[in-house]
């Protein structure tokens, strides 16, 4: 009986402990109606809900994750403005890391490697009353380097705040000097120097200071130059040179102690100060883009390019560097120091230790000493000073909060990518936080949001992109400032009364009831901000752009050019920039805002789509229009007979001309959405025999055609044709961005009507012989019912076998590429077809596209029935 107690009483122990220790381990714990999340969702769309949660001691880095991997760190998602009004605190204080010190010690030695860092710091103990002062020495093995071989982070908060600023007497680094947007090779001009600068846009490295200069030709007599540097922003001058007396042509340079801790663009200015004479200095003819201007800066048009140059000076061997209280930045250590303890610990009780960290990073392999420290502060004990450097190793900072709703919409957690049902898990480190049922239906998908950016009292028409197959019946707007609204239309105006970043949630609802939703980043600022900056970057897109559609053709070059209106959108900004300079108040602002916001230009373009190799292209029987066709030509046509003529178009194709097309889709990268620009095609006719007569390439005017390589186009009822009999080497390249690929080009191919094989069966004149006719009509219609049973199950295996075998259109070119490449290595037929069963594709996939590949038939026969009609015609005298 007592062993039994003992048992019981062990066991209760037991399972005290466990529940215990549980509670205690728990780092987060759900509340009553833990968790509410949107049921349906259009594919790969963003989670959109919430869970009731609160969190004891749990680390800033924890790990949130959902079912497809996508994760984000607890902080971040509690820092996202739709968590505003989630309560929790941190300590220390600001969620900021916290440190361990260790094993203080006078004198610290160690290796650092280039690109490696460590940590070291100062601790303070007891009630501290003010730090005073911190100096401390560092001594470096490291050589003269055009890299920066120390810095001192103090606080480890990513701001350098000493280096090695000793300049390197000798030469300086090749590799660091810059020109900007200057191109020697390019055609050049030579205007003359005066006393307005010529300045140039130049981004100077991280280096202890600069050789400055540029390309100057002497004339004639003496002038007095010199270099200056300018801040981009302000225009302020921030050092400058004399140059030497110069006599001849060519570049010319002279010193400046200006040390920068990383790179930054800056302003580089020649002009003269004095004497007489005739120097003229280099300049591109025609820069594109530009990058300097003529006059004072700052000025946002540069439209200029000169043969001014920067070069890094080498930082001189580090030796011993003393790191002093006064800090180059102005602020002193100590002050520094102070603040940081009143920020992360929240008063100077040090009792149970406060810790600065400090971080050593190098960009050279090198062995350093930090030692003689002097840290000198006041305890209400009295004066102190610590002399110790401490070992420190990093703890996140630890998140405690009561129950609320945490909302995860902005936390990139997403369903799959296909339609239908699946569970949507949760976890924090690994730990299921909940489950839910998810649905991916056909909903409205929200693609895309502009403008993102507004000036406060400014009322911003707003409009979103959507794509869906049903009607779109509603849109609810709920702007993040307390603003709401419902439209019927995708665009709402709504004015954001002050500055900041707002969450617009936007919600699409179809005819369906099916919704999905979606939210966006605002950034609103003063109008004037918003302008400056707005300026700035959209320029800065047209220059990237401008340089990026270098490496395509020069027609996918036009084409692009003229879809985004890169021209127009230039001329505007020069006209607004202008503007700018001379509006002093808010209504002349916010008329400059009215017209910037609608320039849109994507920060980037890139070739989103594309076939690998040129595609078989074969006319639909629903893209045909035989009224057009009419017009164009001035042939008539027999409309009882139109299935007639419809084959007999398809037939000639097949007949006399092998067509085939390229395809390429450029799109741009904006800020919520990549959106196809401009799709590029290119036909190619090859004459099986010579036609001997003019064919038309006819299509309907697409939104924004262009034709390129000269081609001569004409318009006519709402159609564009072009007389392919006339096109050199029978290539057509033209752009369009309007939606359509080479799978749906409502285009097509004929000669006239007069060239066509239409059947045109009469009456039979002689009696006797009505048998007979009889009989060879039954053949003759046999045989025109199987050829048209023929186009139809051709035109059925184009249009609808194809989109059963690939129901996602990049499967067929990705498959299709493969075979490409493989083929161009060599491999057979029977390997393809092996890999290609290893990779899951079925027997039916593979033997189409190997069939379409080598352009045969696609399991069907092709049939000359033009040529069989023809000799029946020609036998029974039947026209």
């Amino acid at each position: 009986m007592v062993r039994v107690k003992y048992l019981i009483t062990f066991f209760m122990f037991v399972l005290a402990l466990a529940l215990f220790s549980g509670i205690y381990s728990a780092s987060f714990v759900l509340g009553d109606a833990n968790h509410s999340l949107r049921e349906i969702y259009g594919p790969s769309e963003n989670i959109s809900g919430w869970v009731n949660i609160s969190f004891t001691n749990e680390n800033t880095n924890s790990i949130l994750s959902d079912t497809l991997g996508n994760s984000i760190e607890l902080f971040e998602l509690i820092n996202k403005s739709i968590n505003s009004g989630y309560s929790y605190s941190c300590n220390p204080l600001g969620c900021l890391t916290d440190y361990n010190a260790e094993n203080g010690e006078t004198t610290k030695t160690f290796t650092l490697n280039s690109g490696n860092s460590t940590l070291y710091g100062l601790k303070f103990t007891g009630n501290v009353i003010t730090v005073n002062s911190v100096n401390f020495d560092l001594q470096s093995d490291a050589p003269v380097s055009c890299e920066s071989q120390i810095k001192v982070d103090i606080f480890d908060d990513g701001e350098i705040d000493y280096t090695n600023e000793n300049i390197f007497s000798g030469a300086g680094c090749s590799n660091l000097k810059s020109y900007g947007c200057f191109d020697a090779g390019a055609s050049t001009e030579e205007p003359s120097i005066n006393t307005v600068p010529y300045c140039q846009k130049i981004e100077l490295s991280e280096s202890p200071g600069f050789e400055v200069g540029a390309w100057v030709q002497n004339v004639s007599g003496n002038l007095l130059l010199k270099m200056e540097v300018y801040d981009l922003e302000s225009g302020v001058p921030l050092a400058s040179c004399a140059l030497p007396d110069f006599s001849g042509t060519g570049e010319i340079s002279c010193t400046i102690d200006y040390p920068l801790k990383e790179s930054e663009e800056h302003f580089v200015c020649i002009s003269a100060i004095g004497g007489t004479g005739n120097y003229k200095i280099k300049m591109n003819s025609n820069p594109s883009p530009g990058c300097g201007f003529y006059g004072l800066p700052p000025q946002t048009n540069n439209p200029a390019a000169y043969g001014i140059f920067a070069e890094g000076k080498n930082f001189d061997a580090v030796g011993t560097l003393s790191v002093q209280n006064s800090l180059p930045s102005g602020n002193t250590m100590g002050g520094l120091v102070n603040q940081y303890i009143l920020d992360n610990y929240g008063s100077f009780n040090c009792t149970s230790g406060c810790v600065v960290p400090i971080r050593f990073i190098s960009g050279e392999n090198q062995n350093l000493t930090i030692s003689g420290l002097s840290a000198n502060y006041e305890k209400t004990s009295g004066l102190l000073s610590e002399n110790k450097f401490f070992d420190l190793t990093e703890t996140p900072a630890k998140i405690n909060s009561g129950f609320g709703k945490f909302f995860l919409n902005n936390g990139g957690f997403s369903v799959p990518s296909t339609k239908g049902n699946y569970t949507f898990n949760l976890e924090l480190n690994s730990e299921n936080v909940f489950s839910e049922k998810v649905s991916v239906a056909d909903v409205p998908e929200i693609d895309s949001l502009t403008p993102i950016s507004t000036a406060s009292g400014f009322p911003t028409e707003f409009s979103v992109g959507i794509t869906s197959s049903r009607e779109v019946v509603n849109y609810f707007w709920d702007f993040g400032d307390g603003g709401i609204g419902t439209t019927t239309v995708n665009k709402v105006t709504h004015t954001y009364s002050s500055i900041g970043e707002y969450d617009l949630l936007v919600t699409a609802v179809d005819n369906g009831s099916f919704s999905s939703s979606r939210t966006f980043v605002i950034n609103v600022s003063s109008p004037k901000n918003l302008i400056n900056r707005t300026l700035k970057s959209t320029k800065e897109n047209i220059d990237r752009i401008k340089t990026q559609i270098l490496s395509f053709d020069l027609f996918t070059q036009q084409s692009i050019d003229s879809a985004l209106g890169l021209d127009s959108a230039e001329s505007e900004i020069e006209r607004l920039e202008e503007l700018f300079k001379n509006s002093t108040n808010e209504t002349e602002y916010s008329s400059i805002v009215r017209d910037l916001i609608i320039i849109n230009i994507p920060q980037s373009v890139l070739e989103s789509e594309s076939t690998s190799s040129p595609i078989t292209f074969f006319p639909d029987r629903d893209d045909i229009e035989l009224g057009i066709l009419e017009r164009i030509t001035g042939e008539t046509f027999n409309s009882s007979n139109e299935n007639g003529y419809l084959n007999g178009v398809i037939l000639w194709n097949q007949e006399n001309i092998d067509s085939k097309i390229d395809f390429k889709e450029i799109s741009g990268e904006f800020k919520t959405s990549v959106e196809p620009i401009v799709r590029i095609f290119e036909f190619e006719v090859d004459e099986k025999k010579d036609i001997g007569g003019s064919y038309f390439l006819i299509m309907p005017k697409l939104e924004g055609l262009m034709f390129g390589g000269g081609v001569s186009s004409n318009e006519e009822g709402g159609f564009v044709y072009v007389d392919l009999s006339g096109v050199r080497n029978g290539k057509v390249s033209f752009s369009t961005t309007e939606d359509v690929d080479f799978l749906n080009l409502p285009a097509f191919i004929s000669p006239g009507f007069s060239r066509l094989s239409v059947l045109d069966i009469l009456p039979p004149e002689d009696k006797e012989d009505s048998r007979l006719t009889i009989f060879i009509l039954s053949i003759v219609l046999l045989v025109v019912i199987a050829g048209i049973v023929y186009v139809i199950l051709r035109s059925w295996y184009k249009k609808k076998y194809e989109d059963y075998l690939f129901k996602n259109k990049n499967d067929l070119y990705n498959i299709v590429n493969y075979v490409h490449n493989a083929k161009k290595k060599g491999l057979g037929g029977k390997e393809i077809g092996d890999h290609l069963k290893k990779a899951k594709w079925s027997s039916e996939q593979i033997k189409y596209v190997m069939k379409r590949y080598v352009r045969k038939g696609t399991m069907m026969m092709d049939i000359p029935v033009s040529k069989a009609i023809g000799k029946l015609n020609k036998k029974n005298g039947i026209k």
